[in-house]
């Protein structure tokens, strides 16, 4: 939603790493959560002036 130079997003974000756990072992882990983003547009682009209501998140640990 847009409105003026401001702008609301749902925005979904996933990231995968390689994570050593506590007891030595290694594993593929990714998350995952939909947010909502506001963006404001300012004279050099635009930029991200908040993130909240955080929701569906998801941690996944050696998924093949």
């Amino acid at each position: 939603m847009v409105n003026g130079n401001e702008a609301i997003i749902d925005a979904r974000q996933t990231v995968f790493r390689v994570q050593k756990f506590a007891d030595g072992s290694v594993h593929n882990v990714t998350t995952s959560v939909l947010q909502q983003e506001t963006w404001v547009k300012t004279a050099n682009g635009w930029k991200l002036r908040s993130v909240g209501s955080e929701r569906e998140q998801s941690t996944i640990v050696d998924e093949n």
